[in-house]
Parts: structure tokens; C-alpha cells; sequence
């Protein structure tokens, strides 16, 4: 039912799943770890790879074998973020803890989804959620384990999907905000001796020219990292003097002792940060070619997808309210669970642990900062290193309610964790009610699919050799006699240079070319799209004068030479 038999049907489904299997099988087979392209981080190729390499003693590993080895692997990070979150809140907020494990694992048909995919998006979520547990770990008691975990896993967490760079700022704010215990026993002159070190050695690396070579030349986005690369020069700079006034006046003073040791862990952190994407990604080291990756995906999403979009924070507002992605009623609990904590904050005793409890909101600004002023492509998967952390405040928002309705109207009556208890149960057969029937209309919509009965068609109907020129997300079967290509899109060059003797048309595709009036924020260029404006509407009106329909299947059609 998962389709995972014949690489070719998942490819119908989902293309990101086959240029993910692909890329892994091919370095599989040579024998090697080198991927070949650095969009993402290695990092969740890797352990595909190793994974491959263990399984491969035992048996051979076939597409369909590859495709559950990488599904399983998601499935397995979804469980883990589910887990470390259940611990958090067990930490923190013992209420709270079944029910984010709950909302986490089956609330978000968007989770679910991704969770049984072949993509890196859990895993990077994963380490996310392990940095994030460990910096609250850090703020409960400061440790110098507290410091390499986090900075540990947000290294891996960029090593899988880059965006997870947004974890430093977090990381360095609290080196910051707290010292360590064990560092509050150095002297002033040991820190200010510290921080000179480390500042030269930062300017030393920090030379925009030297990774000007490296980077795409003329590229908005490059021009971005080369103007960081600057911006930490300068901080290096300033730091240095900083050490250095600092050494020659030697004067204890508490604050300034906090600002100098928060440089030092902030430097050191970086450091393991470094030292974790390096560990995990090794091939993007050479010739920093996960700096060009970085380039091209960001610069694939700075405008916005095929379309240009402008709907900002509001697009991002709508796709997290729809019910297979956030829902409204989890977004308002997670909205009123946010409330109540920073009103705690505020004007609370216990500011420790409400700070504590803060710590994935930070994580959610932060992303949310980078998401809607550098990613203008709105898809909903785009949010999940974010959406376990909204279930998180949801199942405290929840919890609280609960609480205060056990403290009012309840106490006298029952035990509070009889309450509990049948909430958390009726959220568990609600969500997992909601997570099944999602699965078998799925599954329904699989074996009734257009793209499925249009491969069969072809299957059955075409007896000799043939060569193909379709849409994306089209299904053509293993057959050898029939010979094809796929497309974003088809136009009179594809048509004139493959010669194809059948052309196949996917509504998911090519309905972007439908409505001329969109030709004004079509990102790809004004001729093309409306070349294929009026190819799809020849086509789709049967007057091409090459092609006639041969096979309608209401999204798929297939047309043959005339």
C-alpha cells in the first residue's frame, strides 16, 4: 500500500522521496559517501548510508528495501522528538508531559505525513528539540556538559537542514544571561587571557575574500553570508580590545567577569557547533560546498516558489491554522499556554522555570523571524522545525485549563488525575482517530489514483517501443519498452527535441499554467510561461496539431502523435 515496491509509483507521489533515493542508492552502489549536491546538510544521508552498509551485510538493498530502511528512519526521529519533549516537560512541567508526547506524535496530519516520508525535516527536528532540552538543562544548572550537548546537537541540526543555524543566537543569548559555577572560580586575568586568544583566532578565520572564492559570484545570498562573515570580523575585533583593556585593568567586576565568560562560551560553543556539522557532513567541507548549498536553496525560496509571493506572516498565519498542519483549536491553546508562561515571568517567584519554559518560544521567533523575511515560499512542511514546539505549549495551555478546573469546580468531587487522566484519553482517541481515518483515505486515494490507472493504462496498451515526455508526478511502469522523461512543465522545445510518441499531463503540474493573468508573477520568465499557457490549454482543449487524447483519466491525460 505504501507504494514503496516500485520507486517509480513513489515518484508519482513524491518527488522529493525519489531525488533523495536516488542520491543515496547511487552512492550506495559506487561504494562511496560522496552525495554530489549540498542543498541540504549530509547529515541525514549519512546515517541512510550507514544504515545501507549494515543492512547490506545481511541482505541486498533494493529500491523498496531503501525506501523502508529511510521511512522507518523518519518514523523513528518523529517517536524521538515526541520523547525528548515528554522529558522536557517531565522536567519542567510534570502535567503537561503525556499530553505533548500525545499532540506531538498524532495531532498534525503534516507531522504524521512527514514522519512515515523519506525527508530530513524529523531529523532535524530531532536535534533540535535535543539542543533545546539541554539548554534548559544549562539554565537549571550550568555546566560545561550542558554547553557541548546543546551546542552539539544544534550542530547536527544544521548538519541535517541548515536553517538550523537559527539555534546560535539562542544558545549564545543564555552563555550570556549565565555563567557557569565552575568558571566563576577563574581569575580576571585568566578570562581577559581567554578571550584575546580566541578573538585573533576568530578575526584570523573571518576573511570574507577567502570565501568570496568559494561562493557564487553576483548572488544576493552570497553577498548575505560575505557581509556575516564581516559582521563577526568586526565582533572579533571589538572583543579583542575588549581582553585586552580588561587585562591591564584587572579590577574584579561581576558583570563584566559575566560579558567575558558569555564571549568565551559563545566562541566555544560556536566551536563544537562546527566541530558537529563537520562530523555529520564531512563532503560539504570541501571547497565549503555547503556554502553554495546554502546559496541555492536559499535563493530557490527568496522570492517564492514558481510564483512570486508577497502574503508574508499572514501566509504563514493561514497555513498553521488548517487542520492538517496546526489546527485553530491546538494554535489557541498553544497561543494561551504562551500567555499564561511570560505572565508568569513576569510576575511570578519561580522565574527559573518559567524562563525554562520560555526556551522553545525563543526557538519559534527565531525561525519564524528567518521563515518570513527570507523564505517566501509558503509550504506547510516548511514549518515543521516549529510545530512539535506549538504542540508543546498546547499541551501546557491544556494542562492549565485542566488544573484550574480540578482547583474551581472539581477537587471536592474527584481525584485531579482522574481528570487528567480522561482528557489525556479522549485527545489520544481523537487524535489517533484522526491519524488512521487520514491514513486510509490515503490509502483509498492511492489505489483509485489517476496516476495509477494512467501507468496501468500504459502498461497494457502499449506494445511496442515508445519514448515519453510527461509532467512530474506522473506513474510510467518498468517496462522497457517504454522510454521517458520528466518535466515541470512541458513546452514546444521539450516536444521538439524528445520527439515523444505520447505526452502525458498532470494537473498538479501544469495547472500553474493555466490562468493567464498569473503570467505577472511567474518567477521563471514571461515567454516560457505563457508558451505553456497555450500548449496546456491546446492540449487539455484536444486542437494540438501534433498530439490528439488518447487516455483520459480526469487529472492524468495522455495524448499520442496524430
Amino acid at each position: 500500500m505504501s507504494a514503496s515496491g516500485d520507486i517509480r509509483i513513489v515518484d508519482a507521489f513524491n518527488t522529493d522521496e525519489v531525488d533523495f533515493l536516488s542520491s543515496l542508492l547511487y552512492a550506495y552502489n559506487k561504494g562511496t559517501f560522496e552525495i554530489g549536491h549540498y542543498e541540504y546538510g549530509l547529515l541525514y544521508y549519512n546515517i541512510g548510508l550507514i544504515c545501507f552498509n549494515v543492512v547490506g551485510v545481511f541482505t541486498e538493498v533494493t529500491e523498496q528495501l531503501g525506501v523502508v530502511i529511510m521511512r522507518f528512519l523518519s518514523c523513528f526521529f518523529l517517536f524521538g522528538t515526541a520523547v525528548v519533549l515528554r522529558q522536557f516537560t517531565k522536567k519542567h512541567m510534570e502535567s503537561a508531559k503525556e499530553l505533548v508526547f500525545v499532540l506531538v506524535l498524532f495531532s498534525s496530519i503534516t507531522l504524521i505525513n512527514y514522519g512515515t516520508m523519506l525527508h530530513p525535516d524529523l531529523a532535524q527536528v530531532f536535534f533540535v528539540a535535543l539542543s533545546l532540552f539541554y539548554v534548559a538543562d544549562y539554565v537549571k544548572l550550568p555546566t560545561l556538559k550542558s554547553i557541548v550537548l546543546s551546542s552539539l546537537f544544534a550542530g547536527f541540526a544544521f548538519s541535517t537542514k541548515y536553517v538550523g543555524v537559527a539555534l546560535l543566537p539562542i544558545l549564545w543569548f543564555f552563555f550570556f544571561f549565565k555563567r557557569p559555577q565552575f568558571l566563576k572560580q577563574q581569575s580576571a586575568k585568566t578570562s581577559s587571557i581567554l578571550l584575546i586568544i580566541l578573538s585573533v583566532f576568530i578575526a584570523f578565520i573571518a576573511k570574507p575574500e577567502f570565501y568570496a572564492s568559494f561562493l557564487t559570484p553576483n548572488n544576493e545570498i552570497s553577498s548575505s553570508i560575505l557581509t556575516a562573515v564581516s559582521g563577526v570580523r568586526v565582533v572579533a575585533i571589538v572583543l579583542f580590545f575588549f581582553g585586552l583593556f580588561t587585562f591591564f585593568y584587572q579590577k574584579y567586576i561581576d558583570r563584566v567577569e559575566n560579558l567575558k565568560w558569555g564571549a568565551i562560551s559563545s566562541i566555544a560553543s560556536t566551536g563544537i557547533f562546527a566541530l558537529a556539522f563537520s562530523a555529520g557532513s564531512p563532503q560539504g567541507l570541501r571547497a565549503f560546498n555547503f556554502l553554495n548549498g546554502i546559496v541555492a536553496v536559499a535563493s530557490v525560496h527568496k522570492d517564492g516558489h514558481w510564483f512570486r509571493d508577497e502574503t508574508g506572516l499572514l501566509g504563514w498565519l493561514e497555513i498553521i491554522s488548517q487542520p492538517q498542519v496546526l489546527t485553530l483549536i491546538w494554535s489557541f491553546l498553544a497561543l494561551f499556554g504562551v500567555l499564561v508562561i511570560l505572565y508568569q515571568l513576569i510576575r511570578s517567584d519561580k522565574r527559573q522555570i518559567n524562563l525554562i519554559l520560555v526556551i522553545p518560544l525563543l526557538w519559534i521567533l527565531v525561525f519564524c523571524f528567518v521563515i518570513v523575511f527570507r523564505v517566501k515560499s509558503h509550504f506547510a512542511h516548511f514549518l515543521i522545525p516549529i510545530l512539535p514546539f506549538c504542540f508543546f505549549y498546547a499541551a501546557i495551555g491544556l494542562a492549565l485549563i485542566i488544573d484550574k478546573i480540578n482547583n474551581i469546580w472539581l477537587k471536592q468531587y474527584w481525584n485531579t488525575r482522574y481528570s487528567s487522566a480522561f482528557v489525556l484519553l479522549v485527545v489520544l482517541v481523537f487524535s489517533s482517530w484522526k491519524a488512521v481515518d487520514y491514513s486510509s483515505e490515503r490509502v483509498v486515494e492511492f489505489e483509485n489514483s489517476p496516476e495509477l490507472k494512467a501507468g496501468i493504462w500504459l502498461k497494457e496498451n502499449i506494445t511496442e517501443k515508445v519514448f515519453i515526455s510527461s509532467d512530474k508526478y506522473t506513474y510510467i511502469p518498468k517496462n522497457e519498452q517504454l522510454m521517458f522523461r520528466h518535466y515541470w512543465g512541458l513546452s514546444d522545445d521539450i516536444i521538439r527535441n524528445d520527439k515523444p510518441d505520447y505526452l502525458i499531463i498532470n494537473y498538479h503540474t501544469h495547472q500553474w499554467f493555466l490562468n493567464v493573468s498569473d503570467v505577472k508573477t511567474y518567477l521563471h520568465g514571461r515567454e516560457i510561461f505563457l508558451e505553456r499557457n497555450r500548449l496546456y490549454n491546446e492540449l487539455l482543449g484536444d486542437t494540438h496539431n501534433q498530439y490528439e487524447l488518447v487516455a483520459d483519466f480526469g487529472k492524468v491525460k495522455i495524448y499520442g502523435r496524430r
